[in-house]
């Protein structure tokens, strides 16, 4: 699913990413989604889906503290094991 989207949108994909904004604000996306000003996040979880929601909230906080927030839109989802 993840590869149809990106050639539909002609996105760039990058698995596990890092990203570090404060040494106390950082880890790996799970999966980044780039195309032109928009950003899109999935989190990955296999069934834990209030830890999923957790963490990705504290991924959009760094994200949108390291980057240009006000030209970017972001977008963020999280999937369990064999459901997305």
């Amino acid at each position: 699913m993840l590869i149809e989207l990106v050639d539909y949108c002609q996105a760039k994909l990058k698995v596990s990413y890092p990203l570090e904004v404060l040494p106390q604000l950082k880890g790996y996306l799970d999966y980044f989604l780039q195309a032109g000003n928009n950003l899109l996040v999935i989190e990955a979880k296999y069934k834990n889906l209030e830890r999923g929601f957790k963490q990705l909230a504290v991924e959009l906080i760094a994200l949108y503290q390291g980057i240009e927030a006000e030209q970017n839109l972001l977008y963020e989802a999280v999937s369990i094991g064999k459901i997305w």
